[in-house]
């Protein structure tokens, strides 16, 4: 998809979330089932240097969106709002059925039985799903990020309250987000 309608399209769903003023997480979670069937329970976690800032887990009721705790406020929002971008724009599917990919040279019998017996309270049918939701191509990456930058940009435009809700710092971003690249900004 090009990018103006992939951002069209975001700048559709956004609008259609209805942000409140001021700006409260817990509420546009609480309305997010309404817009796409599965709710939504953040998760902090320390994912560590070796890990992504984000993760998202989707088992059919509902998106675990882990994020990393240790991240400032306004990261941790980011990676929040990125992990959304997945749910809204229907990224909860796995790209393609090859678990050979993600495992690398272990034939797909054996990773499976490598990964059910690092977690064994979970069903190798599950484990399987997981991990096709769990690599995402470059495009779905970007189309998730850009999804998040429009998202805090309507958040901090739409902010009568940006000192409590958004942030002095992410206040700032539709002035920044409105220069591109000019020099003058």
């Amino acid at each position: 998809m090009t990018y103006l309608r992939i951002r069209e399209q975001c700048v559709l769903l956004i609008d259609g979330l209805g942000i409140s003023e001021p700006f409260d997480m817990a509420v546009l979670l609480r309305a997010w089932p309404e817009k796409f069937g599965a709710r939504i329970e953040l998760v902090p976690a320390k994912l560590g240097s070796s890990l992504p800032c984000g993760l998202l887990v989707s088992t059919g009721e509902i998106h675990y969106v882990c994020y990393d705790a240790t991240a400032s406020p306004l990261h941790r929002t980011q990676i929040i709002c990125h992990e959304l971008g997945h749910v809204a724009l229907g990224h909860t599917e796995p790209v393609d059925d090859s678990l050979d990919k993600r495992l690398g040279h272990l034939e797909p019998v054996a990773g499976l039985e490598i990964l059910h017996r690092l977690m064994p309270t979970l069903s190798p049918g599950l484990i399987r799903r997981l991990m096709g939701r769990t690599v995402y191509d470059a495009e779905q990456e970007r189309d998730a990020e850009l999804f998040a930058l429009l998202l805090v940009a309507a958040v901090a435009r739409n902010s009568t309250h940006r000192s409590t809700a958004v942030g002095p710092t992410l206040g700032r971003l539709p002035g920044l987000l409105a220069c591109g690249s000019r020099s003058r900004c």
